[in-house]
């Protein structure tokens, strides 16, 4: 054992005598606390090492040590490149969130070469959509860096530091896998509304946002898994499609410029944290979805699933609207609703693409309807429960249904 693990089980074995309370959890322990509330112990840190980067970066530092390598570092409080400011915006996020930074810890795991950059360099989420793309509009957004972030919005967004950068929600890609679960996979009707409520949730801002942590399921067939990543990765190909449309549209100009407050995207978010992002008309809208599909050259197969994609993302968001007015709240004041979305996209785009307008009329009643059938027999009755903060489970696939946070994950 290195001398940092001896003195680790040293510090431990003085807890231990003096709370004989403390528990083990999935990662380190839980100390109890006089008011009822506790402490979770993760492990060490290097202190040495973290007041270095204070003294290096700031005190705000000390917040992404356990997460970041020294080049990181640099990086996110030195930034040179657009790529460096989607990197601060990425270390930002995990920092906000407790659970996310816990996410994160279990990614790196005991690896000694970690770098946070490194990490989300590998998630080329926009690679196959630049491969379709007119080369014309290729070498216009061929260097704007598009990536995940981990924060509290089911979104994506087109930002601005003193570059421009495409970041898109990792719960919003947890949302649509959930709702192409829901929509695709041939699994029991309690399953399927299982996956419905996740997703309801997870856009709302009820469910915990852990799922590498605790993945809502045990032993789901690979089938459902991949096709639901499938259907996925698409409606994120079209969702990036539509965020760079935006910038070849030039909707991106400091009249549209904004600051908004996370806590503004979502009611059940508290941060006070700010995003620099922008501010689009509905036509601006409409016309970002058409682009995104219409810039698509030499692939009418990849064009196709595109298009079906987008029509997908739309009927799961008319959903989400019927349950987000149950609980008061008004479409967004930036985007149309989805249904006139999904309406006026069809008609711009040629008939060869895509589901037929009667294929969409059936499936977005089919759609329509489950959700009030959801909102009248469920909803009504329990919105206490489908509130709480929390994870909701598949039942058919799940081996043990309470779990308890920290303790078993």
């Amino acid at each position: 054992m290195n001398k940092m693990n001896d003195i680790e089980k040293k510090f431990i074995e003085e807890l231990l005598k003096h709370n004989p309370n403390i528990k083990t959890a999935k990662t380190g322990y839980i100390i109890p606390l006089k008011d009822g509330n506790f402490f979770h112990y993760l492990g060490m840190t290097n202190a040495s090492y973290e007041q270095a980067c204070v003294e290096k970066y700031g005190n705000e530092a000390r917040w992404y040590t356990s997460f970041c390598s020294e080049s990181d570092l640099e990086k996110i409080f030195r930034p040179r490149t657009a790529i460096d400011e989607i990197l601060a915006f990425q270390a930002k996020s995990i920092s906000w969130h407790p659970r996310i930074f816990r996410v994160f810890k279990k990614r790196k795991g005991n690896s000694q070469s970690w770098s946070l950059e490194k990490y989300y360099k590998k998630i080329l989420i926009n690679d196959r959509y630049l491969k379709v793309l007119s080369k014309g509009n290729l070498k216009k957004v061929e260097k704007i860096p598009v990536n995940m972030a981990y924060f509290e919005s089911v979104n994506a967004y087109c930002m601005k530091e003193k570059n421009t950068f495409i970041v898109v929600s990792e719960p919003l890609e947890q949302f649509l896998f959930f709702m192409n679960l829901f929509a695709y996979a041939n699994i029991p009707s309690i399953d399927k509304m299982a996956s419905f409520m996740i997703a309801m949730r997870t856009i709302l801002g009820f469910e915990s946002y852990d799922f590498d942590l605790d993945p809502r399921f045990d032993f789901l067939d690979d089938e459902y898994i991949e096709l639901a990543k499938l259907k996925t990765r698409f409606q994120i190909d079209f969702i990036i499609g539509h965020e760079y449309s935006h910038y070849l549209l030039g909707h991106l100009n400091s009249k549209n410029s904004v600051t908004m407050k996370m806590s503004m995207l979502n009611r059940n978010i508290k941060s006070e944290d700010k995003i620099n992002t922008y501010y689009y008309s509905r036509k601006n809208e409409y016309e970002a979805d058409w682009y995104a599909i219409k810039n698509i050259t030499g692939d009418n197969n990849y064009k196709n699933e595109l298009t079906n994609a987008a029509f997908d993302f739309f009927i799961y968001l008319s959903a989400f609207e019927k349950v987000k007015s149950f609980f008061g709240s008004n479409h967004s004041y930036t985007h149309p609703d989805a249904t006139s979305r999904l309406l006026q996209l069809r008609k711009k785009i040629n008939r060869k693409f895509g589901f037929t307008s009667d294929e969409l009329e059936d499936y977005l009643n089919n759609m329509s309807q489950f959700t009030d059938n959801f909102i009248c027999n469920y909803l009504v009755t329990n919105v206490e429960q489908f509130e709480i903060k929390g994870s909701f489970y598949l039942p058919s696939y799940t081996k043990h249904p309470l779990r308890q946070d920290r303790i078993d994950f």
